[in-house]
């Protein structure tokens, strides 16, 4: 969803909970989510970092969705640990 969604819309039309995916201002949209509808259940994005993620939890959100990393990332991972393997 987004800053612009509808919310009390979405709720009256029967969704059951909120996935939050605002990118940088994602913490800030469960906010104004949850200012709006207090007992609609709502699960997020909390970004890469242990902080991104507690603000996200402090600011409403449910539950945490986890990014899983990027195909650089565990291409990166794999190809570290064969240059270490090869020294």
């Amino acid at each position: 969803m987004f800053d612009s969604e509808p919310v009390c819309d979405l709720k009256d039309a029967g969704i059951d909970i909120f996935n939050v995916v605002t990118g940088e201002t994602t913490a800030e949209s469960v906010q104004k989510i949850r200012e709006a509808l207090p007992d609609m259940p709502m699960m997020a994005s909390g970004g890469s970092y242990d902080y991104t993620i507690s603000h996200t939890i402090r600011m409403g959100a449910d539950a945490i969705v986890f990014n899983p990393p990027t195909a650089t990332e565990i291409l990166r991972s794999i190809f570290d640990k064969y240059r270490n393997d090869m020294v």
